[in-house]
């Protein structure tokens, strides 16, 4: 039982960092375009 909640601790850790990942990159194209725009 513990290697598997170990185990989903690290897909939830991974699952995380993909999302705050593409999270970062739209928040950097939309700082782009107002830059670009204003």
């Amino acid at each position: 039982m513990a290697e598997n909640n170990q185990n989903s601790l690290v897909t939830k850790i991974a699952t995380y960092g993909s999302f705050i990942a593409i999270a970062s990159f739209v928040i950097l194209f939309i700082s782009i375009f107002f830059k670009v725009f204003i």
